[in-house]
């Protein structure tokens, strides 16, 4: 297809493209791995975009590999029929909905990997979005579209970017495949609350003036094999003295710690068991959210360190 034959042009973040899409009254950003799982048809003569590569100067586009005829001209996006697996994390308020995607792939990493990212159209995304940015870090552009290792989860956590006006607004997920073992936990550091978002929504009001932040809001993930019933790990106790967390409480399996300041960035991290329950920061006073997780679950808490 079209974003296919021409991948060696467009843009590392960029093996994608962006259409119009008159069902949902929005524009759709459509990465080349997302290309691969179904056909998109576009009108005769409707406009698309897409990101050259800083070097390159134009696009080819082949009639008899990327269009079709049927009772009526029609242009689509060639699909070579493969699964995905991942999720949907939407925003909505009122009537208003918006949505930015995240898949699970073995071969992927936390960095760029060509024709599995998307970057957001930044005029869907102005004044009301949702997008992610890139795990590891390297880059801050808006993502409507990114690809994470499928191994290893527990120890990924994304930056949630959301745009927002006054009034409420409901963050939520969708599973697309998701395998019945992962669980997507939501932690807005805000208040530093943690919402499992397969089971819940959670619902968020921006009073003062419009949201324009990628530092609030994480994502992480967890295995829930061996979770059943009750969240184990909400009967732990969170200390904070000067400059050490401890964790009191009863550790049935190695649990793993780790220290988020409030832009999200990941401070410090250990492994705790009945014989290492503390984490020392050194000349790290302020507001800190601690996470703890383990396949029984997990717990998400504010600290001040002075």
């Amino acid at each position: 297809g079209f974003v296919t034959d021409n991948s060696s042009n467009l843009d590392d973040l960029n093996t994608a493209v962006t259409y119009w899409n008159a069902s949902t009254g929005d524009y759709t950003t459509k990465s080349q791995s997302e290309l691969n799982t179904t056909d998109v048809y576009l009108a005769p003569a409707q406009a698309f975009f897409v990101k050259l590569a800083a070097t390159k100067t134009s696009v080819a586009f082949n009639k008899g590999d990327s269009q079709i005829y049927q009772s009526s001209p029609i242009a689509p996006f060639r699909s070579n029929n493969e699964d995905l697996s991942g999720i949907a994390l939407h925003i909505s308020h009122a009537n208003a909905i918006k949505t930015t995607k995240l898949y699970f792939n073995t071969e992927a990493t936390l960095g760029i990997d060509r024709g599995h990212e998307a970057q957001a159209f930044s005029k869907a995304i102005a004044d009301f979005g949702i997008y992610t940015q890139l795990a590891d870090g390297s880059k801050t552009e808006a993502l409507a579209v990114q690809t994470i290792p499928a191994t290893g989860l527990e120890n990924t956590t994304l930056k949630l970017g959301v745009n927002a006006g006054l009034g409420e607004h409901t963050l939520s997920l969708e599973g697309i495949n998701l395998p019945e073992n992962v669980n997507v936990y939501l932690t807005d550091l805000a208040n530093g609350s943690e919402t499992l978002l397969n089971k819940h929504n959670y619902t968020f009001s921006v009073t003062n003036a419009p949201l324009e932040d990628a530092d609030r809001f994480i994502i992480s993930f967890q295995s829930n094999a061996l979770s059943t019933g009750d969240n184990a790990l909400e009967q732990l106790q969170i200390a904070a003295f000067q400059n050490t967390i401890t964790v009191k409480g009863d550790l049935k399996n190695n649990t793993s710690l780790k220290v988020y300041d409030l832009q999200g960035r990941l401070v410090a991290k250990t492994v705790l068991s009945d014989s290492n329950r503390q984490l020392k920061l050194n000349n790290s006073t302020g507001v800190y959210v601690v996470s703890l997780s383990n396949v029984q679950g997990s717990k998400t808490q504010k600290v001040i360190l002075k």
